[in-house]
């Protein structure tokens, strides 16, 4: 059972000794939750004024979830990879480039958000994470995915829409647990040959890019419910995606000039726009 706490007096003192750093600094207090030990599991801080996190933040060795959402957050502290029963590590509108060498150590993390930041490389550090679900990198400035990216076996979302990536890896397709992914609104003017390799693959969104084919090998997906290739440079229709039963399929905004009634059993009901209805 957990619980909110609002005195902070009430906290071990090297736990409250971490929150009265934090807060000298910040404009507006945190959100915290404690476990029935009184031991810090959660911090949520928004909009705080936060520009660096003090490097006693291991004195927190319960914390299992971390939020953060400040534009003034500029870096993490190394400390940071001390925090071995960390789970879920989210910082969104923030101003960090990178992730410190640290952060491998994480090994609990199911779950690593960083949002609407600047990051401009897709941090190697995170390869490591080999329990990790889900990988959201979205809004950044990320220009490639490294061959690492393969490391992730466990991992079944990953969204990395609005950065700059032009190429993708063959070590990608080898996240055979991927079950949602968002490339939307990079530069990719093409795919990987074998990107059907990720057979388990339910919803793709690879709208707004550049992309002028869709691989053959997407007839190896066996359940793809759902697919957004509109705004792409198409220019007729990928006969080979018609076997799929869509949920739905959205691929208006190319240069296509026939466009079929049905995809399977999802109908058109608008130029490029096909839905399943019982």
């Amino acid at each position: 059972m957990t619980r909110q706490i609002e005195d902070i007096s009430e906290l071990l003192s090297n736990e409250r000794e971490f929150i009265d750093d934090l807060e000298a600094k910040i404009i507006k207090n945190v959100f915290i939750d404690v476990n029935e030990d009184n031991r810090i599991i959660r911090i949520d801080a928004f909009d705080s004024g936060i520009k660096n996190i003090p490097e006693n933040i291991d004195n927190l060795k319960k914390l299992e979830y971390l939020t953060i959402s400040d534009e003034f957050l500029t870096s993490l502290p190394t400390t940071i990879g001390n925090l071995s029963n960390l789970r879920r590590f989210s910082i969104y509108k923030s101003s960090i480039k990178n992730i410190p060498q640290t952060f491998e150590n994480l090994g609990k993390l199911y779950e690593v958000v960083i949002g609407s930041s600047n990051l401009e490389k897709f941090p190697e550090e995170i390869c490591q994470l080999e329990n990790l679900n889900s990988l959201h990198l979205g809004s950044n400035q990320i220009r490639n995915l490294p061959e690492c990216i393969e490391n992730l076996k466990d991992l079944e979302i990953f969204y990395i829409q609005k950065n700059q990536i032009k190429t993708l890896p063959d070590s990608l397709c080898n996240l055979k647990k991927l079950k949602r992914l968002s490339l939307s609104f990079n530069q990719l003017t093409h795919l990987p040959k074998n990107f059907g390799d990720m057979n388990n693959l339910l919803e793709i969104n690879l709208s707004n890019n550049l992309l002028k084919s869709i691989p053959e090998s997407f007839s190896n997906i066996k359940f793809l419910m759902g697919l957004d290739v509109s705004n792409n440079k198409l220019t007729e229709f990928p006969d080979h995606l018609k076997k799929h039963q869509f949920a739905y399929l959205y691929i208006f905004g190319n240069p296509i000039k026939k466009f079929p009634r049905k995809v399977g059993k999802a109908k058109a009901i608008k130029k490029g726009i096909y839905k399943y209805k019982k």
